[in-house]
């Protein structure tokens, strides 16, 4: 694997930790996780991540999280509450 996609991976892996503190602040904040459906879809992409092996692959949990994302920002929003967005890495 070049050095390129070592560094693409572990920016992704680190916007997924701040997808999993932004559920739990969303969680912690009253928003229904039904069987902790989000955080559960957020620890099973690190994992995913962990194991790529292609950009393609890393394209594909970017994508699903960014959608995540913007839906965990809609709520906030909904309710008040300001976010920032996360600085997800451009996968070339």
């Amino acid at each position: 694997m070049g050095r390129e996609f070592l560094r693409e991976k572990s920016q992704l892996f680190l916007c997924l930790e701040d997808l999993q503190n932004k559920v739990e602040f969303c969680v912690a904040k009253g928003m229904d996780d039904e069987f902790s459906h989000f955080y559960n879809a957020v620890l099973d992409w690190k994992n995913a991540v962990e194991y790529a092996s292609s950009t393609s692959e890393l394209v594909s949990i970017l994508n699903q999280a960014q959608s995540l994302e913007h839906n965990l920002d809609s709520w906030m929003s909904r309710h008040g509450l300001e976010t920032l967005s996360l600085n997800w890495p451009k996968l070339t």
